[in-house]
């Protein structure tokens, strides 16, 4: 098992954010967790990577509470952008190859970012060309496990797309991904499971309740046929099998917030 997060509780001094979170990430397996804003994804990503001591609970990485010794062995991806604008991709990558090791034109290449940029300074970056670097650096030592924490927010369709294709073919070659998400779309083409998040505790498939008011899913075809389906958690688990298989391009909440998402789901 590459993540065993057991009961934890976590927070910020007498704040408890997560309660009694339990998640497990295998081997070559996409795990996404979903969850409003201020839901906790953040929080559980550095409580589960060992950036953050829980108040109380179990939590493993390879076996081995999180410390130095398997650091190496991970690569992470937050939400806030933390590049050095003014150095190069090559450079800002190197700074982690040098530590961790790794082949930084390797990292680069597998991203997609075009060879002919690399030299340049970030500040004349794209936002989604800034996010390839950062997931370059966080490749660059070939990691056993990948944290990616609200990666692709704010990135547009064309942007999320080619970086969700890295992360499908890193899973082909063996490499476990945590990634936390608002994208139902992303969920459905890249997990292996969904975990939802709210109110510190963690809502899985077993909690699921069929319990909607005037909700509905709009789901864009590859036919290019738009059609509205109820918001039921069936036709919840429905769209994430045919967003994997590529029958539907996108889906959407009509008529509600994400937070009402949950509240579907668990049938509130």
């Amino acid at each position: 098992m590459v993540v065993e997060v057991k009961d934890v509780y976590a927070g910020y001094k007498d704040k408890e954010v997560l309660k009694g979170i339990s998640l497990s990430v295998e081997e070559s397996n996409v795990i996404v967790l979903m969850g409003p804003n201020g839901s906790g994804k953040t929080t559980f990503t550095k409580v589960m990577l060992g950036y953050l001591k829980p108040f109380r609970g179990e939590i493993k990485l390879f076996g081995k509470k999180p410390g130095r010794d398997v650091f190496s062995r991970v690569g992470v991806v937050f939400e806030e952008p933390a590049v050095y604008e003014e150095l190069s991709a090559i450079d800002n990558v190197k700074i982690f190859a040098d530590v961790y090791g790794g082949d930084v034109g390797w990292a680069l290449k597998v991203v997609g970012l075009p060879e002919h940029v690399w030299k340049k300074p970030l500040s004349t970056y794209s936002r989604g060309m800034k996010r390839k670097v950062e997931l370059a650096r966080a490749l660059v030592h070939r990691p056993r496990l990948l944290a990616l924490d609200e990666a692709t927010n704010g990135l547009d369709p064309a942007a999320r797309a080619e970086i969700h294709q890295v992360l499908l073919s890193l899973k082909e070659e063996g490499t476990s991904i945590f990634f936390t998400s608002h994208y139902l779309e992303e969920a459905g083409k890249l997990a292996d499971r969904v975990y939802f998040l709210k109110g510190g505790k963690l809502i899985t498939g077993d909690d699921l309740d069929v319990s909607y008011q005037n909700l509905f899913f709009r789901v864009l075809h590859k036919s290019g046929d738009v059609e509205k389906l109820p918001a039921t958690p069936e036709n919840f688990v429905r769209l994430l099998e045919s967003l994997k298989r590529g029958d539907v391009i996108s889906a959407s909440l009509e008529g509600a917030t994400l937070e009402d998402v949950f509240d579907i789901l668990r049938g509130e």
